[in-house]
């Protein structure tokens, strides 16, 4: 479960619609870990907060609410394992700033509202 699946984003800009910097997937999909002591920030009813490793009874971890997110069907959820429906907030648009460590390994995740 502590595993996310994901392209590098790369950021592109298109000066003659004056829209702006903005971030698009590219390259091979690459599977990126959790450190340990990685800190997850996600976009909650209240706002940003910061969810812990593991779920309690009344919230999902912080890696627990990318998953929902990414996928609120629950179709393609760690390769075909079952969850239960869940009422998790999804706010963003799947877009997340990501620090990463040696071998992969996520060491920050913060959710943010769009590109």
């Amino acid at each position: 479960m502590a595993n996310v699946v994901a392209r590098d984003a790369k950021v592109s800009c298109n000066t003659e619609m004056n829209e702006g910097a903005f971030y698009h997937p590219e390259g091979p999909l690459k599977t990126y870990s959790f450190d340990p002591g990685s800190k997850v920030t996600v976009l909650g009813e209240n706002g940003p907060e910061v969810r812990p490793a593991t779920n309690t009874d009344k919230t999902l971890s912080g890696i627990g609410h990318v998953k929902e997110c990414a996928d609120p069907d629950h179709k393609q959820y760690d390769s075909g394992q079952s969850k239960q429906k869940s009422t998790e907030h999804c706010a963003g648009q799947n877009y997340y700033e990501v620090a990463v460590g040696p071998d992969n390994k996520i060491t920050e995740m913060s959710e943010r509202s769009g590109s």
